[in-house]
């Protein structure tokens, strides 16, 4: 089945850029990796440092636009040769399509078919999305459809199975959302929205649940559902210099995992809400979200990353500098009581000032992370440029890595300054410390960057783990690397060591083992 989409997709690719007046575009993202055992900093153990040493992953994509014809289309083909991109600790090798999609426009109707990336609202109730960094691709596989009423308004439906990796889970996902938007005078609009979402289960993962419930003791035990239902209403409210965003979530009972790892039946609640104002020179947003058992997977037989239908909005900053990065929270979709305040200021052409203030904690009031940043920026003309500033983190390392310190306190003060002595030649500096009692220690980052437009650039780095906790040795770990850049392709080599630690992206977090080798990236666009 697999050849004959791939044979008709070529075939109907070929038809539609030999007689319509469309465009092709497309582009690379590839990386190598050659791995170097380190007992010292546990990078071992895992079959490439064994015996396997090298190991690939790769994405090759083709669109095909046609205005004339309102049409896109589009061909992806993933490769992962001897991969720890799906799991660190393991190894992965695939290949194949790992998307295709067609999408025409007929008057005020679009249908789209293949593998689609959509969301309703903020995702809450679901999101069909890609985050490579984690190895997360879930596409929904089948048909949308949706009708636009006017510029303003517009319906859209959708029904098929979540993507895992070249297969599909097999339980059918559906949807409907209606979103608008209308001007109340001249000062006030609105933009209002409107979501259902229904999961079917399949035989096969039913009889697994209900396997599982009847080993309970019988005052534990209860009848799982076929269907389970997610609700969601938002709007977002602007007036002059104020916006006002919520959106509330509602789905019905399901079987799911809670923290003992038992599967209970509980319905769940989402409420996320967002306040912000701007003026000239000043940016205040105030968030807030609570949420109560609101996971959505394929089936509560999914673990992990796996079989996710709906995205929850991180409650903290996504940070990046590297000593800034290494303890951030990953969303709790069993309870969580998050608050986050920014403010950004920039009372002058040269200076800029941000700070960001972010509470966690479960729905007992105990706190899971805490973080106050502050970051001021100095801009003289075009050529120098200096941000210094400082973080304190407090980290449940107990309920995020299930290891470590329920109260864990990390201090970074940090600078970077950025200078160009001319048009093509620059240099970047970083210096970082943190200051930690617990996990590994303290450490010190240091960072030094030459850039020569439009081609090269050449960097180096050591995290220094200056106060060890877990080694009796202060290890380093250098990474060094050279970039060169040629119209649209990109080329980058690196020798790294990497320490372990947690990796996130957007509130999706996964364990990532320590790293000793050289790793190659390719990216091109066509």
């Amino acid at each position: 089945m697999m050849r004959i989409a791939f044979a008709t997709l070529l075939l109907f690719g070929a038809t539609i850029f030999a007689w319509g007046q469309g465009s092709i575009t497309g582009s690379l993202e590839a990386t190598t990796k050659w791995f170097m055992r380190d007992s010292l900093i546990d990078a071992t153990g895992t079959p490439q440092y064994d015996n396997q040493l090298v190991g690939t992953y790769g994405w090759l994509t083709t669109n095909y636009t046609n205005r004339d014809w309102n049409l896109d289309a589009g061909l992806r083909l993933d490769l992962f040769h001897n991969s720890d991109l799906q799991n660190p600790t393991e190894s992965f090798t695939g290949a194949g399509i790992g998307r295709w999609y067609i999408k025409k426009q007929i008057k005020e109707l679009t249908i789209t078919g293949g593998y689609i990336y959509d969301q309703i609202g903020n995702g809450i109730i679901f999101r069909a999305y890609e985050a490579r960094p984690l190895a997360i691709d879930n596409a929904l596989f089948g048909v949308q459809v949706q009708y636009d009423f006017n510029e303003n308004w517009y319906i859209k439906g959708f029904t098929g199975q979540m993507k895992n990796r070249f297969e599909r889970y097999d339980p059918i996902i559906r949807g409907i959302n209606v979103e608008g938007f209308h001007k109340l005078g001249e000062k006030v609009t609105v933009a209002p929205g409107f979501g259902v979402v229904n999961r079917t289960i399949d035989n096969s993962s039913m009889d697994i649940m209900v396997s599982n419930i009847e080993s309970y003791p019988v005052e534990e035990r209860f009848i799982p559902r076929f269907n389970n239902y997610a609700f969601t209403v938002y709007n977002r409210l602007n007036y002059q210099n104020l916006s006002w965003f919520v959106e509330l979530s509602y789905k019905t009972e399901e079987a799911i995992t809670n923290a003992n790892d038992r599967l209970v039946n509980e319905d769940g609640t989402n409420v996320l809400t967002m306040l912000t104002y701007s003026t000239r020179g000043l940016g205040i947003t105030a968030q807030f979200k609570r949420t109560e058992n609101f996971v959505l997977r394929t089936s509560p037989n999914e673990t992990v990353l796996d079989g996710l239908i709906n995205f929850l909005p991180p409650m903290a900053r996504q940070n990046t500098y590297m000593l800034t990065a290494r303890y951030n929270a990953a969303t709790q979709f069993l309870g969580e009581m998050a608050y986050q305040f920014d403010v950004v200021a920039k009372p002058s052409r040269e200076w800029s000032f941000s700070g960001t203030f972010s509470d966690i904690r479960n729905l007992k009031n105990d706190l899971l992370f805490r973080e106050l940043y502050l970051e001021s920026v100095y801009k003289k003309g075009r050529d120098l440029k200096l941000t210094f500033g400082g973080q304190m983190v407090q980290y449940n390392q107990l309920v995020f890595e299930t290891k470590g310190d329920s109260q864990l306190v990390s201090i970074v003060p940090f600078a970077e300054m950025t200078y160009r002595f001319n048009r093509k030649t620059s240099l970047r500096a970083e210096l970082q410390y943190m200051n930690n009692e617990e996990d590994f220690g303290s450490w010190v980052f240091g960072l030094v960057e030459l850039s020569v437009a439009p081609n090269w650039s050449f960097g180096v780095w050591d995290m220094w783990n200056i106060k060890p906790k877990k080694t009796e040795q202060a290890l380093h770990y250098p990474t060094t690397w050279v970039t060169y850049r040629s119209g649209a392709n990109r080329f980058e080599l690196a020798y790294v060591k990497q320490v372990e630690g947690i990796v996130c992206t957007g509130g999706i977090c996964r364990f990532e083992p320590a790293f000793s080798g050289v790793r190659f990236t390719l990216n091109s666009t066509f």
